[in-house]
């Protein structure tokens, strides 16, 4: 156990340390989180201090805490956690290398400029289900105090529930971990996320497919999401095999596949080494496929510079380019859009739970891997849909050129669009997606 001082560094005193502690989510939802919230001389411990107020107690002046923290009076704050210390709120979070580990923040005093906790910290049980979906703030970045007092920027995820739900799981034949969700009953739809996210961000079109008569299935592929981080096999070959040992696995059969950007390569790989015996359709979304790099052989390509650029960005500062990666990749660089800062949230979270290792090869598979033999062997009905302002995979070079090259596709443009979709941008996906497999 840690004991530290979270003050300020220009005096304002106990309400930026309450809004810091006991409401960082909201203020950080809300934009009031102050930037000059640090722990007082660098998070050194303090001199312990013991306090026994009842467990309920707590919980009534925590929540209080929580509704009122980024409002909060500071001569108010003195007077309520005076009467009401410590207040105890317990935390699940993923470290760098996505182990789950269970904090926990004790507020044990309330001084004039300062408040003053305790931090736990410890591994918790294998294979607890995170609870995210079920809190209304979701996981957030916010900072958290070391043992040795510096900070990591790192995902909260509130413990909503005692609940503790076993992942599903299976382990590939090179002994690698992959975490996959599996929804309703049905006719099979597999789906495949782009590079840096994981299974969650398909959670829409797999509760919507879920809800109307399918099957919905979606793994975190290796090195993202809360599968294993090996040190080999991050590439394309792999990532289709992997997907062929979870279809076999689940021994599914006239099942759809569905790839998004780097999933979409993923999904012509595995047809092109696997074959169509078990599948019925095929759904790309912002693919990458036929070939991303710029070549003489494939002008409209991206520049490798641009993919050198990622590589850098990703190892020097990932937390920091994933933030920014965020407003192109759902368009919200462009004049008039519609901000939504919990996406750009989320899309954070869930980049940040990838493994640096994999998140730095994967660069090269999505943007050098020449997928133009794979499209050929693709001989299902195929939908190709594409933004047509998509910063990440512009269509040019992506969804014209596929839709060519394999036999019985369908190209589906929708104007404006960028590479992620949300709102009516996703609801026209949505639809096109469900008349598709019904059709």
């Amino acid at each position: 156990m840690h004991r530290y001082r979270y003050a300020t560094a220009d005096g304002q005193g106990l309400r930026t340390a309450v809004t810091s502690f006991s409401a960082v989510v909201l203020a950080e939802v809300e934009e009031l989180a102050l930037p000059h919230c640090h722990n007082g001389a660098g998070g050194a411990p303090i001199r312990e201090r013991a306090d026994g107020t009842a467990a309920a107690r707590l919980r009534r002046a925590y929540d209080w805490m929580r509704r009122a923290g980024p409002t909060l009076h500071h001569r108010e704050a003195i007077t309520r956690l005076a009467s009401a210390p410590p207040v105890r709120v317990t935390w699940q979070v993923h470290d760098q290398h996505a182990r789950l580990l269970e904090i926990t923040d004790i507020v044990v005093d309330a001084q004039q400029d300062a408040l003053v906790y305790e931090f736990t910290c410890r591994a918790a049980p294998r294979h607890p289900r995170p609870t995210v979906a079920r809190h209304p703030f979701g996981g957030l970045p916010t900072r958290v105090p070391g043992d040795d007092g510096d900070h990591r920027d790192t995902a909260l995820l509130p413990q909503a529930t005692p609940e503790r739900i076993p992942m599903t799981t299976f382990t590939t034949s090179d002994g690698t971990e992959l975490y996959y969700k599996d929804w309703g009953a049905g006719q099979p739809v597999v789906f495949s996320h782009g590079w840096p996210l994981n299974a969650d961000a398909w959670d829409g079109q797999a509760r919507l497919v879920a809800e109307h008569g399918f099957r919905a299935i979606a793994h975190d592929r290796r090195g993202h999401g809360r599968s294993g981080q090996p040190w080999q096999g991050n590439h394309m070959d792999r990532y289709a095999d992997d997907l062929a040992e979870l279809i076999e696995a689940l021994d599914l059969t006239d099942a759809v596949l569905v790839g998004h950007s780097t999933g979409g390569g993923e999904v012509a790989r595995y047809i092109g080494r696997h074959g169509t015996a078990r599948v019925a359709k095929v759904v790309l979304l912002g693919a990458v496929p036929p070939l991303m790099l710029r070549t003489e052989a494939n002008p409209q390509g991206t520049p490798k510079d641009a993919f050198d650029a990622i590589r850098a960005g990703v190892a020097a500062d990932r937390s920091q380019f994933y933030w920014e990666l965020s407003e192109a990749f759902y368009g919200f660089n462009r004049p008039g859009a519609a901000v939504s800062e919990g996406v750009r949230r989320a899309f954070w979270m869930w980049s940040m739970q990838v493994g640096l290792k994999g998140a730095y090869d994967c660069v090269a598979q999505f943007s050098e891997t020449d997928f133009t033999q794979d499209l050929g062997r693709i001989d299902v009905p195929t939908l190709v849909a594409h933004g047509d302002d998509d910063q990440i995979v512009p269509i040019a070079a992506s969804a014209h050129r596929t839709s060519q090259l394999v036999k019985d596709a369908t190209l589906k443009v929708y104007p404006g669009a960028p590479h992620g979709l949300v709102g009516d941008f996703e609801k026209a996906f949505n639809d096109d997606l469900l008349n598709f497999l019904r059709g």
